[in-house]
């Protein structure tokens, strides 16, 4: 029987620190903080309202990482590359039949793992939700109710587009995966609509333009939402699991926007928007715009500060089509910078989730499809506003 409810590996990070604090004020569960230095650990610790237990583990000694698996029910897992530092984190929490999370948005290292071990997760009873942070738990959520309410009224959903309206900062670790897909080669097969679908017959979604657009519904001008790549991924996953042979599901599009605003300035500022973010893309493919990037971005461990995490909000509308007509929209918003409130929020649910729940999937899964309606109730009950329309 394991020791531990739910280790925070990575605990010494920047987002890993809070998320050990969040589930520190937490007296009925046992947490154990795990990363590679004692002394930072111990730093982590003496910030926690419930002192949580230490474990050092390099995520590179394969017998530490089994030997620290054995003990928790729950892995929690904060330390990124996750291409570079999670593959014996996974293996093991697979062999054991435990549980794990992540806030990663590495699809195609996701994608691997599923491909390697997801015959072996369903064996054993593993439970495994990647993307478990801002990246991918408002894509999945709003989409599950808005498929959930379609299905209500027999429509057939042919299109889903989710608006992003978000205020917050950027984490050094966040920065330093998306520099190092660049230099691994991983950021072209990240561009796969189906880099989590092991099924090689299953269609593709059409092409869709990722340009600024004009949303008559919302009546305002979008940009692309830099997000898209991994979040559509997991919405695509999830209606794979829920019906591998629904081929019509797999022509469905989703694909996400960022509000920018209304009129001629807002066209205006969607075409700078869109320009920037092309910019940054171009700049990140080569490696002396990777060396600008670093010089000037937040390093691994570095975050926004408190004022400016506490100053951060998400607010999000997904409709979804049948033709051309809006049929449901689903809304969700939240108080708190995205990248770290809000994803500590989401993931340290799931956890709890996965330590006093049954799922009702195993392998590799969603927030959505292991735990629908419970974890929608537990976000809320966290402050998270979710609300659904429909327009018969």
């Amino acid at each position: 029987m394991p020791e531990f409810d739910i280790a925070v590996f990575g605990a010494t990070g920047f987002t890993g620190r809070l998320a050990a604090q969040s589930l520190a004020q937490n007296p009925d569960l046992k947490i154990l903080l795990a990363g590679r230095d004692r002394a930072k650990l111990e730093a982590v610790r003496s910030s926690c309202q419930y002192k949580p237990g230490i474990r050092v583990v390099d995520a590179m000694d394969k017998e530490a990482v089994a030997a620290l698996v054995k003990d928790v029910k729950v892995i929690a897992n904060f330390a990124g590359p996750f291409s570079k530092y999670a593959h014996f984190i996974v293996e093991s929490v697979v062999k054991e039949g435990h549980a794990y999370c992540d806030i990663t948005g590495e699809t195609v290292f996701i994608g691997e793992m599923i491909k390697k071990f997801q015959g072996e997760a369903l064996r054993t009873g593993a439970v495994l939700i990647p993307m478990a942070g801002f990246d991918s738990v408002p894509a999945d959520i709003t989409s599950f109710l808005a498929l959930e309410s379609a299905r209500a009224k027999s429509w057939v959903i042919d299109r889903m587009d989710h608006y992003y309206k978000a205020r917050g900062g950027f984490n050094g670790g966040t920065l330093e995966t998306a520099l190092a897909m660049q230099e691994s080669g991983d950021a072209l097969k990240f561009m796969d609509d189906n880099i989590l679908i092991p099924d090689p017959s299953w269609p593709p979604p059409p092409p869709v333009p990722h340009k600024p657009q004009y949303e008559p519904f919302l009546k305002t001008w979008s940009a692309p939402f830099f997000m898209h790549n991994t979040n559509a991924r997991v919405v695509r996953r999830a209606r794979y699991l829920e019906n591998a042979q629904d081929t019509e599901a797999a022509k469905a599009v989703y694909q996400e926007h960022m509000i920018i605003g209304k009129g001629p300035l807002g066209h205006f500022a969607a075409k700078i928007m869109d320009a920037g973010l092309s910019v940054g893309a171009a700049l990140s493919t080569k490696a002396i715009g990777r060396k600008l990037i670093r010089a000037v971005g937040p390093s691994p461990g570095e975050g926004p500060s408190q004022l400016a995490q506490e100053g951060g909000f998400y607010s999000g509308t997904l409709l979804a089509r049948e033709g051309d007509k809006v049929r449901v929209a689903v809304r969700m918003k939240s108080k708190g910078d995205p990248g770290n409130v809000f994803t500590i929020l989401c993931i340290t649910e799931i956890a709890k989730l996965l330590v006093k729940e049954k799922p009702a999937m195993r392998g590799f899964t969603t927030g959505s499809l292991a735990y629908g309606h419970k974890l929608v109730e537990k976000l809320k009950a966290r402050g998270v506003k979710i609300t659904t329309e429909i327009f018969p």
